[in-house]
């Protein structure tokens, strides 16, 4: 039997079978994209999350610079580590990285055992990117690229209530 290479119109009084009749909104909210650099910020909040399909804690920084990006939040992910036995942070992970600049600033500070509300009592020098890629290393358009902050370099200060 051989296929018919004719197109067969679809009248519009029924949708096509192979589509649900689902209406999809769409706010296009704009993403945290702010100057490439350096910048002062505080974390507001870090919840554990699943993104990328691993828990991940989603960190959000208000960039606490005078300036044109002042109060700006910038959402941030990093890896968790595995469940079980109690979540060892590994020692070349970011979150090490960052529990070691928060070290050189107190080190009187025990980290073997921490809560990760630990990191809203000080104030970061941060280096913040421009995200340009999915996931997929594939470009993002203009409109869809946003901030991130890279690394935390420095604690310039303990946060007073």
């Amino acid at each position: 039997m051989r296929h018919s290479s004719k197109l067969h119109p679809v009248p519009a009084s029924e949708p096509p079978p192979a589509f649900d009749n689902l209406e999809l909104s769409f706010a296009p909210e704009q993403l945290p994209l702010i100057e490439p650099g350096v910048h002062d910020v505080v974390v507001l909040g870090c919840k554990k999350a699943v993104k990328f399909d691993r828990e991940i804690l989603a960190f959000t920084f208000k960039v606490v610079s005078q300036g044109p990006w002042f109060e700006c939040l910038i959402p941030t992910y990093i890896n968790l580590p595995p469940a079980g036995r109690g979540r060892t942070v590994l020692p070349r992970s970011k979150l090490a990285t960052w529990l070691r600049v928060i070290h050189a600033f107190d080190p009187s500070l025990n980290l073997t055992r921490l809560n990760v509300r630990l990191f809203s009592l000080f104030q970061f020098r941060a280096e913040i990117s421009t995200v340009v890629v999915d996931r997929n290393q594939q470009p993002l358009p203009a409109n869809a690229q946003y901030s991130k902050i890279d690394r935390l370099i420095e604690v310039v200060g303990k946060v007073t209530a």
